[in-house]
């Protein structure tokens, strides 16, 4: 936690959700703890589904959120969505995408990538 009481990665999760819905994306659920882990945002739009890893990077990272997000990692998110679809069903597409930040509280850039990864765990719903 930053010295002036502003836990800086809850910080760059409300500064995403921010951003998606100023882009026209419902804000469906936050920090989802359900089956095996925990899905930063789930956030819906023209009949997909996103479900989204929000990663706080330092301003001159030269390592993309991708990279950072390993095999388990993935593997945990992707269990995550299947136990959120076998409760909440979802007839549209579902994709995994993920948000980079960087910088400061109240001065963040946010880089966004769409599909940033596919699920190594097959699920069906």
């Amino acid at each position: 936690m930053a010295d002036d009481g502003v836990d800086p990665a809850a910080a760059a999760e409300n500064a995403v959700a921010e951003w998606l819905a100023s882009r026209g994306w419902e804000i469906v659920e936050r920090n989802l703890r359900l089956g095996p882990g925990e899905i930063d945002i789930i956030a819906c739009r023209s009949g997909i589904m996103a479900f989204v890893e929000v990663k706080l990077a330092s301003t001159g990272s030269a390592t993309m959120a991708p990279e950072k997000i390993d095999r388990r990692k993935r593997t945990k998110i992707a269990g995550t969505a299947a136990s959120y679809l076998a409760v909440k069903p979802f007839g549209g597409g579902c994709r995994f995408d993920v948000a980079v930040v960087r910088g400061l509280p109240g001065s963040f850039e946010i880089d966004y990538l769409e599909n940033a990864f596919v699920s190594d765990t097959i699920f069906t719903v």
